[in-house]
């Protein structure tokens, strides 16, 4: 089969990196609903989800930042993410703010970390070597170190919001 061939199902990029992330996405939706985990670990497991979509096909991260809003399943994230929220006892006057600190973390994260894939790793390495600075020069040596930091800094941030919600 011919990559364009493709183009007779979609008639744009946009609408088949849509119709990837409306597929790819149901499994997290569906597998986050059925989870029998604590609730805040369950909101952590959707968030991580998503990020890992990203992690594992990085064209998407741009794709729904430009579609989002008319994508079905964006819409069912936002819903069950609010009501999560709700559920775990956020102040419905801290319910818009912890959601979209939520959803600038996981989309707008993804989105700066992903972008310039495949080359988002090696560009992150050269401006902290560029940077001589001892501690970021640490995790300069190799992509999989950029990789890592990049994951483990998404999930301490990930904890700060959902402890900083939760406390509100």
């Amino acid at each position: 089969m011919h990559h364009t061939a493709l183009y007779r199902y979609f008639s744009t990029k946009d609408d088949l990196l849509s119709a990837v992330f409306v597929r790819l996405s149901e499994g997290i939706l569906h597998d986050t609903a059925a989870s029998s985990a604590p609730l805040r670990e369950r909101l952590r497991q959707l968030c991580s989800g998503l990020r890992g979509m990203f992690h594992s096909y990085p064209s998407l991260a741009p794709a729904v930042v430009v579609t989002a809003g008319s994508l079905p399943q964006a819409q069912a994230f936002q819903v069950q993410i609010v009501g999560m929220l709700r559920e775990m006892g956020v102040a419905e006057s801290d319910l818009v703010r912890s959601y979209q600190a939520l959803e600038t973390h996981v989309i707008g994260g993804s989105y700066y970390d992903y972008t310039s894939a495949p080359d988002h790793l090696s560009q992150r390495r050269t401006r902290y070597r560029e940077a001589n600075d001892g501690s970021l020069d640490q995790f300069s040596r190799k992509d999989a170190d950029i990789d890592a930091l990049n994951e483990a800094t998404f999930a301490w941030v990930l904890d700060l919001i959902l402890d900083g919600a939760i406390r509100h």
